[in-house]
């Protein structure tokens, strides 16, 4: 899970083509708005990201 402290502006998640070997994926929540391959690296873009303001804080 990512909880972000303050508003995330295009948000990407860069994952190495090995993390996917030998696994099913049988969905992402939230869904990426795009998802592609970057060289070695499997990415997925998630946008803008809003944040929850934690108790306390």
């Amino acid at each position: 899970m990512i909880t972000p402290r303050q508003p995330l502006a295009d948000a990407r998640l860069y994952l190495g083509n090995g993390w996917f070997q030998a696994m099913t994926l049988n969905g992402i929540t939230p869904q990426p708005s795009s998802q592609g391959a970057q060289g070695n690296w499997q990415v997925w873009d998630f946008g803008n990201i809003s944040f929850i303001k934690q108790p306390g804080g």
